[in-house]
C-alpha cells in the first residue's frame, strides 16, 4: 500500500493564458486517481479542494484508527461529542 499526496498551487489568469494544452493539463487535470493498492490525495488551492481515492486490492489500505479503546472513540473528546468549554 502506498499513499501519495500532491499539492497544486493556484496560478494567475495571465499565466494561464500563456499555457499550451500540455501546460493546462499539468496544472488542472488530475489523472491516475484510481490506482490499485493506493491512497491518493490531491490538494488544490483552487476552492481549497482535497480530491482523493482509495482502492483496496487484497485487504485494508492501512489507514490508522483513531487513538482510543478500539471502538473508534477519541479519548480526548467526551463521549457526548461536545468538548468542554472552559
Amino acid at each position: 500500500m502506498t499513499t501519495n499526496a500532491e499539492t497544486r498551487y493556484a496560478i494567475d489568469p495571465a499565466t494561464t493564458k500563456g499555457l499550451d494544452t500540455q501546460g493546462l493539463r499539468d496544472h488542472f487535470h488530475v489523472g491516475g486517481l484510481f490506482a490499485e493498492g493506493e491512497i491518493k490525495l490531491v490538494y488544490s488551492h483552487y476552492d481549497r479542494l482535497i480530491l482523493g481515492s482509495a482502492v483496496p486490492v487484497s485487504g485494508p489500505l492501512g489507514a490508522r484508527p483513531r487513538a482510543g479503546d478500539g471502538d473508534g472513540h477519541d479519548p480526548r473528546t467526551p463521549r457526548d461529542g461536545h468538548p468542554e468549554h472552559r
